[in-house]
């Protein structure tokens, strides 16, 4: 069975070129467009915007404005925009792009630029002041893993929740584990090994 012949003449309201169309369509209030790719075009509406980072005037699909990704006029824009923010973390340490396009640490990145060298991966930044997010030449020290880990115990407690071991008290014996130093961790321990036997 073949469709009734379109004899309705109609003027695309997208594109403006003349065409037929049912008279069936007309009534039901279609044949407003010749084709589907000019129904979709219309249904799509572009938006005037301004670029955060040079100013000019753009325009935009208006679902990428709902979106909320439309914010610079070119990739290049976005790139430079993106790379000029200072990201912090839940703890408070500052990331930030180098120079070579990479994300760093903020703070590591000011203390290789003091020292004027790349640091090793096992050398740590300490911050003075405790606050990560205070990044000043002057607040930051180059120190070995070690020698960190030792300054912040000598700041904290004997351990993290424990002012001396639970057991014998003392604090002269470093913190094994679970509020004991090495020596009363290792003697329970060794009670939990025998019994088991």
């Amino acid at each position: 069975m073949t469709s009734p012949p379109r004899t309705v003449p109609a003027k695309c309201q997208e594109c403006g070129t003349e065409f037929l169309t049912w008279k069936n369509s007309v009534d039901k209030g279609y044949g407003r467009f010749c084709g589907r790719s000019c129904a979709h075009q219309s249904r799509r509406v572009r938006v005037e915007l301004a670029c955060l980072l040079c100013g000019n005037v753009f325009s935009v699909w208006e679902s990428r404005v709902k979106r909320g990704d439309t914010k610079y006029c070119s990739l290049s824009c976005k790139r430079i925009g993106v790379r000029a923010k200072r990201l912090v973390d839940k703890k408070g340490y500052v990331t930030i792009w180098s120079d070579d396009g990479r994300k760093v640490a903020e703070h590591r990145h000011i203390a290789e630029g003091v020292i004027g060298r790349k640091l090793i991966r096992s050398e740590h930044v300490h911050h003075k002041n405790e606050n990560p997010s205070d990044n000043d030449p002057s607040n930051l020290v180059v120190l070995s893993r070690s020698e960190h880990i030792s300054l912040h115990h000598k700041i904290m407690k004997w351990s993290k929740c424990h002012d001396a071991c639970l057991s014998c008290g003392t604090t002269d014996i470093p913190h094994r584990g679970h509020g004991l130093c090495r020596s009363c961790g290792g003697s329970k321990y060794y009670r939990e090994v025998t019994r088991s036997r």
